[in-house]
Parts: structure tokens; sequence; C-alpha cells
């Protein structure tokens, strides 16, 4: 397992630059715009693909021969998603949990604080918090993706073993047609955070999610040349450039782009610099995307009343604060927490069990 992870180097440093171009687009307000930056969302279809990659290099054989209980893949995945997304819902809670003290204008009311806590816990959407709390998802807005890895994930473990390659065929052609209906309902491809998009991103996630887990099935990224230069691998990030509303260059960055960059990037070994980059962008990776949203609302909010109606005048500024901010928490949230947090979980879950659980790769 330390090969593969050593094998896929690259693949952990895209997804930590994927992470950074999702912290920029939700700061776009504070920089006049970024408009050129606002294909950054399709960030989270390139996550989604990885991660049915991932998961299916590391699960899908013990899943389908019954050396991997259910429940103990369910518990990987609990352990992998929720530590960070607990503390981003500690951040989350404290924001709005302190506008309700100072009684400030849209603070929630404590019934509806208490309300949300049960699908906050369990990962899941509450509507009803959409008046006050922006999102769906009010304590940590980007976690409606990790509710799709969550439970899509866990219909996936139920499914393995009849999910054969014809019908997972069939699940990305139905998922591909409904995401181009919705996409052209909505005008963009940026669905799946709010309850109105919801379809689109069901489908979004089960699209590239399937396409992973075909390239594992069919080794195609053992197929690729490995002598690529680095440079080559980051022109897919140039959907960050594409238009919000561009379905078109949208849709084949997800059916085309992303597949060979991970197709190719699989089969890319990375050494000294370049690989110890890789390696601690892929760590943090996670952390820079669940931690952001409540740290943007934590540091406004704080230097809005410092500052006063004179905030706007700084936007730049905070905005600059603000990155090196996620950077600093999700550095210290990486490492500090998360990763001692799980590596206990892990030798206390072994030890009840009898046995020690595998390693697995950031997915």
């Amino acid at each position: 397992m330390s090969e593969k992870r050593a094998h896929y180097l690259l693949l952990d440093g895209a997804r930590g630059i994927a992470a950074i171009c999702i912290l920029l687009y939700h700061l776009g307000d504070y920089f006049g715009g970024l408009r050129f930056l606002q294909g950054s969302f399709l960030a989270v279809d390139m996550f989604f693909l990885m991660s049915g990659f991932v998961i299916a290099l590391t699960y899908e054989r013990s899943l389908t021969n019954g050396s991997r209980p259910f429940l103990s893949f369910v518990w990987t995945r609990v352990l992998r998603l929720y530590p960070l997304y607990l503390m981003a819902c500690c951040l989350g809670a404290f924001y709005f949990i302190t506008k309700y003290l100072m009684n400030m204008e849209g603070a929630p009311t404590a019934s509806e604080l208490l309300r949300v806590l049960p699908a906050t816990v369990f990962l899941a959407p509450w509507p009803e918090a959409v008046e006050w709390g922006f999102t769906p998802y009010p304590f940590a807005s980007s976690a409606w993706s990790l509710s799709l890895e969550l439970w899509y994930n866990i219909l996936y473990a139920i499914l393995a073993i009849h999910l054969g390659t014809r019908m997972l065929l069939v699940v990305i052609a139905v998922s591909l047609a409904i995401l181009l209906q919705q996409g052209l309902h909505f005008d963009t491809l940026d669905m799946g955070w709010s309850m109105a998009t919801a379809l689109g991103g069901s489908a979004r996630f089960w699209l590239s999610f399937g396409v992973g887990i075909l390239i594992y099935r069919h080794q195609l990224h053992r197929l690729a040349t490995p002598k690529l230069p680095i440079y080559v691998y980051m022109l897919c990030f140039a959907f960050v450039f594409i238009p919000r509303d561009a379905i078109a260059l949208s849709m084949f960055w997800i059916a085309v782009v992303f597949p060979v960059t991970v197709i190719a990037g699989g089969a890319r070994q990375v050494n000294g610099l370049a690989a110890f980059l890789c390696n601690h962008l892929g760590r943090m990776s996670y952390g820079i995307y669940i931690l952001h949203a409540p740290v943007i609302l934590l540091q406004t909010g704080v230097l809005k009343i410092l500052l006063g109606n004179s905030w706007e005048d700084y936007k730049a500024q905070i905005g600059i604060s603000i990155i090196l901010s996620v950077l600093i928490i999700a550095w210290i949230g990486t490492y500090l927490f998360d990763e001692p947090v799980r590596r206990r979980l892990k030798a206390w879950s072994g030890k009840r069990s009898g046995t020690t659980l595998p390693p697995t790769l950031s997915a």
C-alpha cells in the first residue's frame, strides 16, 4: 500500500490544488469577483472521479469477496470523513451561536440551532436552515459533497457485489443524461449544494465516481505513459477559466479531460521536492476544502465588527488574511487533529476486533 501511495502522489497534489481553486472561487467577491475563476466549481467533479478510482482500488476486491465486512467499510469511511467535518461544524456552530447571543440581524433562534443538530450529526441536509444559514448545511457549507460521498459510498458497498461493468455503464449513462438535463435547466453544472439542485448533484457524483471505478477495473492507469512532463498535467486545471454557464465545455472536462488526467497521472511517479509538495498538498486538501467556509464566515464576521462599515474598503486584504488563516487552520486540523485521531481510533478498533486494519490511501 505504501508503494501505491507513492505511485499516486501526483494525484494527491492535484487534489490539493483543486481544493485551493475552490477556496479562491468562494473568495471571489473579496478580489473584485475573480470572474476568470468561474469554473473552479468543477474541482468537485475531479474529487468525485478520484474518489471512485481510489475507493475501488482500496476496497472493491475485499467487498466483493467478503473479506471486508460491510460495517468495517462504513466505519472506515466515517473515520476518514468525520474528524475534520466535525471540526468544521464546531467552527460554523460557534459563528451562528455568537450571532444568536449577540442578537445580530439574521441570527438563528435557539430552537433553529437545536433542530439542525441531528441532520448535522448524520451528514444530511436540513432545508429549513437555508433561511438563516445560507445553505442546507449551515455549519459547513461544503459538506454537501461529503454527504454524497458518505451515503453513496455506503450504497456502493451494498451494491458492489452486484454492480458489474455493464450495470455500471448504465449508471454512468443515466447520470450523464440527468446531468445534461439538469444543467440545461439551471444553465450551469454547478449543482448539488442546494435542495433545488440535489438531483443534478447526485448525477455529478455517479457520473464521475462511476468513471473512476471503470478506470480501476480496466487498469487504464497502467496503460498510460509515465514520461509526460509534470506541466502537461497542469493543463487540466484550465477548467478554472471555464465560464460558469459553459455547459458543453464543462461536460468535456468532466467526461474527457479529468479521466485522461487521472489515467495519465496514475502512471506518473514523482520524486524529490515535487513528491514532498504533492504529499502535503494531498494530505491538506480535505482540510482546506471542508474548513474554508466556516473560517470565511468567522473571520469576516470578526473583521466586520472591528472595522464597522469601512470593512469593504479592505476586502482584498481581508481575502488574503482568510487564505492564510485557512491554510494554517487546515495544517493544524490535518496534522495535529485529524491524522492523530484517526490513528488512535484505528488502533482502538483494531484491538477490539482482534485485527489490525489495513492502511488506506486518502479518499
